[in-house]
């Protein structure tokens, strides 16, 4: 989609472009629009996720990590994005890191699944939390 230069495009126009960019997998793509979308809206913690997914995703790992703890800024009762904070921590070896930001996303949610797996897969006992 082309924007015109005489109008600024509206924040619904610009997620709609970068969600059709993630929908395809086009991750620098939807990484450009989500990063221009915050422009409008950095108070918004969902799309600091979804900006953080498409850096993972083009193997920005370390940018990923720093847009997640942008969300957890924003929003720091959302346990997914702990996880995700921890998927991040994991790729960048950075494991004991990972193993307490998955704690902390269980300690909010018990019932997270992907907490739960991660914990266990990192050596600790989700039922002693």
């Amino acid at each position: 989609m082309i924007f015109s230069l005489s109008r600024s495009p509206r924040l619904r126009d610009l997620l709609r472009v970068a969600d059709e960019a993630r929908d395809r997998k086009d991750w620098p793509q939807a990484a450009l629009g989500y990063r221009t979308a915050l422009g409008r809206a950095a108070d918004r913690a969902g799309l600091w996720m979804q900006y953080g997914h498409a850096l993972k995703e083009s193997g920005y790992i370390t940018d990923a990590e720093l847009a997640y703890r942008q969300a957890i800024a924003r929003d720091p009762a959302d346990a997914d994005s702990y996880v995700q904070l921890g998927h991040a921590l994991k790729l960048l070896q950075r494991r004991d890191e990972a193993r307490e930001a998955y704690r902390h996303a269980f300690q909010i949610d018990r019932s997270s699944e992907q907490a739960r797996m991660e914990l266990t897969n990192l050596g600790v006992d989700p039922a002693t939390l």
